[in-house]
């Protein structure tokens, strides 16, 4: 492992011991699902730990960029090798490891010497706490109503952005415990309680918006916007729409049986990950079958397809440019197909 990225591993572990914040606190900031924070921080398994995350930590510890980097005397080519265990059970998961630094080399009185860097025995521990009752904060809760009544969760938000405008604007005691819990309750779908909130996975972190409801579309006329066909021509056996309470029609998704045909949202409403939520929907429709289109290779629409996951086999990509060919071969692969690449 590069020490450089080992350096960033202990100063964020470091940065978690120091904090009042829990593995569960930090995962929850991250967007991410329970105890993932602590697994990124597993020295058994480098590529977890990716390097988007890095900038993350600075608003979440409220700290300086400085020390979540490595010091500066590491060099970037420097490697460490980790002899290290991991034993996981109920109670607690614990990663002991031996760090063998490689000797540096240093220069004093203009000769170059190496200085050789002695072994170093960790142990990062979290314990897992059982049967803890989480008290709702209701003032945090009454303030988060308050943004809904405002607009502020019609734009999908992550939970540091909300954390983020609660430390500027909400004027009583919270912590991030509390906020896990009051949007929890506002997302909670039970009868006789209104849902406000919901739960969303944009860019592979959640985020939390106003209710969008995806249902059946008989009249296309209901969006007041052109269509923009992706694959002209095609028949449609099935339409979708997203709406909102208040706001209406927000866009909708065509498609002939598994083929993606069209797709389209409100120009006043793009930016929100609208397509994504009609592109996640009719996946779960049928979770065996993949998405496919064909558009022309030089079509605007292609980069828009490839950021929502529309992907060129190898095979066909080599086809197309064997043949000449000025159509690509686009498709959208189920969850399990995902999980095997």
């Amino acid at each position: 492992m590069l020490r450089t990225d080992f350096e960033v591993l202990r100063n964020v572990y470091k940065l978690l011991s120091d904090s009042s914040l829990s593995d569960e606190d930090v995962s929850f900031l991250l967007g991410k699902a329970d105890g993932y924070f602590f697994e990124i921080l597993d020295p058994t398994n480098k590529k977890k730990f990716k390097q988007d995350l890095w900038t993350l930590f600075v608003p979440i510890f409220r700290t300086s960029f400085t020390n979540v980097m490595p010091p500066p005397y590491v060099g970037s080519q420097e490697e460490v090798k980790l002899n290290s265990a991991a034993n996981h059970n109920k109670k607690t998961t614990i990663y002991r490891f031996t760090v063998n630094y490689e000797d540096r080399t240093e220069c004093k009185d203009g000769l170059e010497q190496k200085i050789a860097v002695e072994p170093e025995y960790l142990e990062w521990k979290k314990k897992v706490v059982t049967g803890e009752r989480k008290v709702e904060n209701k003032l945090l809760t009454d303030y988060l109503k308050f943004l809904i009544s405002e607009g502020f969760f019609f734009t999908p938000k992550t939970s540091l952005f909300v954390l983020i405008h609660l430390r500027e604007y909400f004027d009583k005691p919270f912590t991030a415990q509390d906020i896990a819990v009051s949007i929890k309750k506002l997302c909670r779908r039970q009868t006789g309680i209104e849902t406000l909130l919901q739960r969303n996975t944009d860019n592979s972190r959640y985020t939390y918006s106003e209710l969008f409801d995806i249902s059946a579309l008989d009249q296309v006329s209901e969006l007041p916007a052109p269509q923009v066909d992706l694959v002209s021509g095609s028949a449609v056996n099935n339409r979708y729409k997203i709406t909102h309470a208040v706001r209406g029609v927000l866009g909708f998704i065509e498609l002939n049986e598994r083929e993606l045909v069209n797709i389209a949202v409100h120009p006043d409403f793009r930016e929100m990950h609208m397509a994504t939520r009609l592109l996640d929907y009719v996946m779960d429709l049928d979770e065996k079958s993949p998405l496919t289109l064909e558009v022309d290779v030089n079509s605007p629409h292609v980069e828009f397809l490839t950021n929502c996951s529309f992907i060129e086999s190898k095979e066909d990509r080599k086809y197309r440019k064997s043949n000449n060919l000025s159509v690509i071969k686009l498709k959208r692969g189920t969850k399990k197909e995902d999980e095997n690449e």
